[in-house]
């Protein structure tokens, strides 16, 4: 059986960037990681899965990659007072861009020393 590793299309990894997006939230979001594919994040607003909103990626490092578009994928209840949901977001097909953003998130993961994640 294939493990998690070999099904996902984009490495997740776990560094430290800032979303902006938003639709979702009037602060920028700490992802719990993040891919060319999408990322996660918590949100004090709930969004409808298929909703989509522009977002951008930052880093402390001001490396940039701006304004795609994300759409829900997924959304789960958090415990907690104020309610909040995880959000799974995907990115949506960038074309030479997805190559670019993938690039920006290894060389900010060597940057920071930080491993891409196993799953």
């Amino acid at each position: 059986m294939a493990s998690g590793s070999e099904l996902r299309a984009h490495p997740r990894h776990r560094i430290p960037v800032v979303i902006d997006a938003p639709a979702l939230s009037d602060i920028p979001l700490l992802p719990e990681d993040v891919s060319a594919g999408g990322f996660c994040v918590v949100s004090l607003k709930k969004p409808v899965v298929g909703e989509s909103f522009t977002c951008s990626i930052r880093s402390e490092e001001e490396a940039e990659f701006g304004s795609c578009v994300g759409e829900a994928v997924w959304i789960r209840e958090r415990p907690g007072d104020p309610p909040s949901w995880g959000v799974g977001i995907a990115v949506k097909p960038l074309g030479g861009d997805r190559a670019r953003l993938n690039l920006l998130l290894q060389k900010l993961s060597e940057h920071f020393g930080v491993a891409i994640l196993p799953y």
